[in-house]
């Protein structure tokens, strides 16, 4: 008798036992079913984030395509501005991109001017290659008739004394090494900006430039140009008695050659 007693309950912990396992793996199906639908969800939301950022770049790459054709406009109308302002005909590539009414205006006004050159003057195109000796470098330069002063693209201007003569230290915009070069200041001058009222305060230096043979010291006045075509321009008071500016050609003068620039290129 008592063993089958004994049986018994050993079966009826048993039942217990396996009512305990079953309710607990319910709760354990219940809890992985939740966490599956929350990897879903997650997923889904990281899907979504995914749509958005390919959108966000389409969008930016759109935008900078778009920003590339208004900088190349820009620079296509200074050229047609130095055109004008040298009194010389404009040539077929920029006419072609000019409207009708337009181009037949420029070829008016092309045909009662000439541009003269003299023999005894260096001929340069609009854009020319310059080494300046201070940085032992090559820059891209924009030939500028219309601007009376020549500028070097500078960033970090910081005026000190040495010796009891004023000089001034600067680094190029966009140089990692931040290389930081001194010349001696000749002295600051105000720039008022094209469609600003107001005035900027900019140091001027002389700077040794190499052009093909063309060796010269000229002023210039530093300021940041990161955002431009090109970080020189090279205005009228360097033009004047020493070059004829051929606006229909580019990079006329071969590229200055020494061991330093040799070994950069």
């Amino acid at each position: 008798m008592l063993k089958v007693i004994g049986f018994i309950g050993l079966i009826v912990c048993l039942s217990a036992c396996a009512l305990q396992t079953g309710e607990h793996n319910r709760v354990v199906r219940q809890e992985l079913g939740a966490q599956s639908e929350l990897i879903l969800k997650q997923q889904e939301t990281i899907e979504q984030q995914q749509q958005q950022l390919k959108r966000l770049g389409e969008s930016q790459q759109q935008l900078s395509l778009m920003l590339t054709g208004v900088s190349e406009q820009l620079d296509s109308l200074h050229e047609i501005t130095v055109y004008q302002a040298a009194g010389v005909p404009l040539p077929s590539e920029v006419l072609a991109d000019l409207p009708v009414g337009e181009q037949q205006e420029s070829d008016a006004e092309g045909e009662s001017l000439n541009g003269v050159a003299s023999a005894d003057k260096l001929v340069l195109g609009r854009n020319e290659w310059v080494w300046v000796d201070l940085l032992s470098k090559h820059f891209k330069a924009r030939i500028d008739t219309g601007s009376s002063s020549s500028t070097f693209s500078a960033d970090n201007v910081q005026p000190f004394e040495r010796n009891g003569e004023r000089w001034v230290s600067f680094t190029l915009p966009q140089d990692e090494s931040n290389t930081k070069f001194e010349t001696r200041l000749v002295r600051f001058t105000k720039i008022r900006q094209v469609g600003s009222d107001e005035l900027e305060r900019r140091a001027v230096v002389k700077l040794v430039i190499r052009m093909g043979d063309l060796v010269e010291e000229t002023e210039f006045t530093l300021t940041n140009r990161e955002k431009m075509l090109y970080p020189i321009t090279l205005g009228r008071s360097f033009l004047r008695d020493i070059v004829v500016v051929d606006v229909a050609r580019k990079f006329t003068q071969p590229r200055f050659q020494s061991a330093s620039s040799t070994e950069q290129e």
